[in-house]
């Protein structure tokens, strides 16, 4: 009997497991779902593994906590709002994409759940989801005034 490596018969199941991205196709699905739905200038807040790939202005979860002046993991002693580029501001923008990485992990950093939460969330809606990622848009959403 011939056995080999438990990569081969995809049992493998490595410390890192929940911190990776657990579907591309679904990243890939609501990526261009969102590029589809934004103009250059709208805001989309959403781990960079979704980010990268949006043909608009995007900003982290943890970024949105250091744009509110509040600290959080890797902005521990803050960041003042003239470091961004632009506003990182949730309030500000179109769509918020809740991804695998966020739930088991974004939202436990400090300060992240005053600004995401049910409370907060309450009237987003959901408008796309592609396996575990899901899609929510601002209630009555205008763009910010250029």
């Amino acid at each position: 009997m011939h056995v080999g490596p438990k990569v081969w018969s995809g049992s493998l199941v490595s410390r890192n497991d929940p911190w990776v991205v657990q579907s591309n196709q679904d990243h890939i699905r609501v990526s261009s779902w969102l590029n589809q739905n934004t103009r250059l200038e709208d805001l989309v807040i959403c781990h960079w593994n979704i980010g990268w790939l949006l043909q608009c202005r995007t900003a982290d979860p943890m970024m949105s906590v250091a744009w509110d002046g509040m600290t959080t993991f890797t902005y521990e002693k803050g960041l003042p709002q003239e470091r961004f580029r632009y506003p990182a501001n949730i309030r500000e923008a179109k769509y918020f994409v809740l991804t695998d990485i966020d739930r088991i992990w974004t939202l436990g950093q400090p300060n992240v759940s005053i600004l995401f939460n049910e409370q907060t969330l309450a009237a987003w809606h959901p408008v796309f989801q592609s396996g575990g990622v899901l899609v929510l848009a601002r209630p009555n959403f205008a763009p910010p005034a250029r």
